[in-house]
């Protein structure tokens, strides 16, 4: 039979997806075959059997990824290389520099050289 996938979570280790007939069926994590998890949205095939509470189903193959909006929030770290949201640090509230949660790697100054060497100069931070 084929699906689509209504909810999975990789930490829980298991999901739901919707069939054909509109049932939702419990499916985890070693009834996926292949190395590739399942995302929201995914077209599977699998094979349904009744688990001890309710519909479930076995043998989930990924037949086609769904569409992934590009979250246009998130950055691209130049150190790590991850995709982060990055963290604005003020100072005297005004932007000074974005930071990367991850690696804390500065990924965009919103000051110039000339005044940071200033705030260097007179003491201040950089």
């Amino acid at each position: 039979m084929k699906a689509k996938i209504k909810w999975f979570s990789e930490e829980k280790g298991y999901g739901f997806l919707v069939d054909e007939s509109g049932t939702d069926r419990f499916f985890g994590i070693r009834d996926i075959k292949g190395v590739d998890l399942p995302r929201n949205g995914d077209s599977v095939s699998f094979e349904k059997y009744q688990g001890k509470k309710g519909p479930a189903a076995k043998e989930v193959t990924i037949i086609s990824r769904a569409e992934q909006a590009k979250d246009s929030s998130k950055v691209q770290c130049p150190h790590c290389g991850k995709q982060v949201y990055p963290r604005l640090v003020t100072y005297r509230g005004e932007p000074d520099k974005s930071l990367c949660p991850l690696c804390g790697g500065r990924i965009k100054d919103f000051v110039g050289p000339f005044w940071r060497f200033i705030n260097i100069f007179l003491g201040g931070p950089t």
